[in-house]
């Protein structure tokens, strides 16, 4: 009897296709945050889906997604018991996904819903290994705008991937990219060999770091206009947040990106895209958080500024 359930068991399992997409919700904040990501996911015309939300050192319970369920779209919820940090929350997400393609979702923000059959659509006529569309950026008391930097549809090939996003041509975002999971595999054990999965958590130019690896490993590339991402920056978020002891993770987790990435990308790419990327998105990154910081930072926070310079001017 237990072989024949057993049996019965492997049968259903290969009954039940597996989800196009793996959809992964890296979560830290209050469960009310999750309504606007959900209902966007609610409403998708793709139903092949399924979403991992991964609770990130803080409260979930299972209602939370409960109109997820109610439409028969799989849900799982991975709570973390500390906080990690978003790289490590999606990277315990993608670890449980079944999908052929992962797409990173923040918890707070939300797309239309034909989002994801336009990422895939776009995915299969061009065969590539991410799909990328423009951001829709919504600030607190301001208009939103359209954020593109890619002026039309292209498909790029192997090293080209990598040189145009140096140049300015691709976001560094992982939340607008649809990604084959079979690439993300291979990515993160790269960046397992490079270190990044044991250093401190990771929760700024994360993002920047993830897109380096795949763009390096990527065979092709697609970008779409179908479609957009409404990336919702709030009051309170890592971004906008004044507090010195977040700034001060902050610079900590760009030291051990910039650390990482820079002798791969100066083995990579030529001079000039080195340049224009060091300007657009090192200084930036700096300039930033000195900004945010009010020039108010202790002796050990201008050292790290220091040492995150040397990683990377002069090279």
């Amino acid at each position: 009897m237990r072989m024949l359930k057993s049996v019965m068991t492997m049968l259903r399992r290969e009954e039940t296709p597996a989800p196009s997409v793996s959809v992964v919700i890296p979560f830290y904040g209050s469960a009310s945050e999750l309504q606007t990501s959900i209902a966007s996911l609610q409403c998708q015309t793709r139903r092949d889906i399924e979403v991992i939300v991964v609770a990130d050192g803080c409260l979930i319970d299972d209602e939370a997604v409960c109109s997820l369920r109610e439409k028969k779209v799989p849900v799982q919820i991975i709570r973390l018991p500390k906080r990690q940090g978003p790289f490590q929350a999606r990277t315990v997400g993608a670890e449980r996904s079944t999908g052929e393609h992962l797409w990173f979702l923040d918890h707070d923000d939300y797309v239309e819903p034909d989002f994801v059959e336009q990422m895939l659509a776009r995915s299969l006529e061009s065969e590539a290994d991410i799909v990328e569309c423009p951001f829709i950026i919504e600030k607190p008391g301001e208009r939103p705008y359209l954020f593109q930097r890619f002026g039309e549809d292209v498909i790029r090939r192997e090293d080209e991937i990598l040189e145009k996003y140096m140049i300015g041509e691709s976001h560094n975002n992982l939340a607008n990219k649809l990604i084959r999971r079979a690439l993300w595999i291979r990515a993160m054990e790269k960046l397992e060999e490079l270190g990044a999965p044991s250093r401190e958590r990771l929760i700024f130019c994360e993002d920047l770091l993830c897109t380096i690896i795949l763009y390096s490993m990527a065979h092709r590339y697609a970008s779409t206009r179908s479609t957009a991402y409404h990336y919702i920056q709030r009051e309170g978020s890592t971004m906008n947040d004044l507090e010195p002891n977040t700034i001060t993770e902050c610079l900590k987790s760009l030291e051990v990106a910039i650390e990482i990435i820079w002798p791969l990308l100066t083995s990579l790419c030529s001079p000039v895209s080195l340049q224009a990327f060091r300007r657009r998105e090192l200084d930036w990154a700096v300039e930033e958080l000195l900004g945010r910081a009010c020039n108010c930072l202790g002796a050990n926070e201008w050292a790290l500024v220091a040492k995150i310079q040397r990683h990377y001017i002069g090279s």
